[in-house]
C-alpha cells in the first residue's frame, strides 16, 4: 500500500509539475533557428505544445519520446526538462535525475531561470528514489554489470547512480568464474561502497621432469651415493687393518673390515648400475633399483 502511494505522489507530482510549465511559458523563449519568417521556431513550439497535450491525456512515453528527439535537434533546455518531467512520471528514476540535473544546470536561459524552484522541487522528489554505489573492481579490464545492465569496465572512477532498492554487482574476466555482490541502494547523497574482485588466474602447474630429466637426477644421486658408499669403506677397510695390526683388537679388525667391504660393494654396485650418459641423452633402455622398495625401476627413451 505504501509503494502505490508513493507511485501515485510521483505520478501526480510530475503531471501538476507539467501543468504549471505549460501555463508559465506559453510564449517562446527560444530564438528562431530557421529562416526569416521563423517557420522552424513554429515548428519548435508547436512540438513543445503537442509534448505537453501528450503529457496531460498521461502518455507519458509519447511525450518522453517526443521531447527526446525536440532537444537532440535543438538543444533546447526546456525539452531536456520537460523529457526529464515525463521520464519522473514513468518512474524511471535515474534517467529523470540525469535530464532535470542537466536542465537545472543551464546558465543564461529565461524559461529555466523562471522556472528554476519547480525545476529543483522535481529534481529533490526525484532523488528520493536515486542512492549512488562507488564500486571497487577488478582486474582492470573486467565487465562490469549492475542488475544485468552494463556499466563499462574496472576500474570504476565515478559513483553510480541507481535507484533505490536491490542492486546486484557482477564482474567478469577472462577464463576465471564471475564474482558478484548483491547490496541494498538507499536514497541520498552519500555512496554505498562495495568491493567485488574476481581472482587471479591460477599459476600454471610445473611441467612434468621428461624420461630424460628423471634419469639424469637418478644418475646424479646414484654416482653420488656409490663414490659415499666407497670412500666410506674405504676408511672401514682400513680401521679393521689397524684393528688386527697396530691395535691387536680382533673384534675392531673384524667389525672394520666387515663393515667396510659392505661399503665397498654397495659402492660399486651403485657405480655400476647408475644410468650412463648414452642412456641419460635418450638412446637407450634402462632398469634400475629403486630405493623406496625393493625391485627395478625401468623407463625406455626415445
Amino acid at each position: 500500500m505504501v509503494a502505490c502511494a508513493v507511485t501515485r505522489s510521483a505520478h501526480v507530482w510530475a503531471v501538476g509539475v507539467g501543468v504549471v510549465f505549460v501555463l508559465a511559458t506559453s510564449v517562446a523563449q527560444a530564438q528562431p533557428r530557421g529562416g526569416r519568417n521563423g517557420s522552424n521556431n513554429d515548428e519548435t513550439e508547436a512540438q513543445h505544445a503537442q509534448g505537453n497535450r501528450l503529457r496531460e491525456q498521461g502518455r507519458h512515453a509519447e511525450a518522453r519520446d517526443l521531447f527526446r528527439a525536440l532537444y537532440e535537434r535543438t538543444q533546447d533546455p526546456r525539452a531536456l526538462v520537460r523529457q526529464g518531467l515525463a521520464e519522473m512520471a514513468l518512474q524511471e528514476w535515474i534517467a529523470a535525475d540525469e535530464h532535470l540535473t542537466a536542465g537545472l544546470a543551464t546558465q543564461g536561459n529565461r524559461w529555466v531561470d523562471e522556472n528554476r524552484a519547480r525545476i529543483n522541487g522535481a529534481l529533490h522528489d526525484v532523488q528520493t528514489h536515486v542512492g549512488s554505489l562507488a564500486v571497487e573492481c577488478g582486474p582492470a579490464g573486467a565487465t562490469l554489470t549492475v542488475n544485468d545492465t552494463a556499466r563499462g569496465v574496472c576500474p570504476v572512477s565515478a559513483p553510480l547512480r541507481l535507484a533505490v532498492g536491490s542492486a546486484t554487482v557482477r564482474v567478469e574476466a577472462p577464463g576465471q568464474p564471475p564474482r558478484s555482490e548483491t547490496v541494498q541502494v538507499v536514497a541520498g547523497s552519500e555512496p554505498l561502497r562495495v568491493r567485488v574482485v574476481v581472482d587471479p588466474p591460477a599459476p600454471p602447474p610445473p611441467p612434468t621432469p621428461t624420461v630424460n630429466e628423471s634419469l639424469r637426477r637418478r644418475r646424479r644421486t646414484m654416482l653420488a651415493l656409490g663414490g659415499v658408499s666407497l670412500g666410506l669403506g674405504a676408511a672401514g677397510v682400513g680401521v679393521g687393518l689397524a684393528g688386527f695390526t697396530a691395535l691387536d683388537n680382533n673384534t675392531v679388525g673384524l667389525v672394520g673390515v666387515a663393515a667396510g667391504g659392505a661399503l665397498l660393494v654397495t659402492g660399486v654396485v651403485l657405480l655400476v648400475v647408475a644410468p650412463s650418459r648414452r642412456d641419460v641423452e635418450g638412446r637407450a633402455a634402462l632398469c634400475a633399483p629403486t630405493f623406496d622398495r625393493p625391485g627395478l625401476a625401468c623407463a625406455v627413451t626415445f
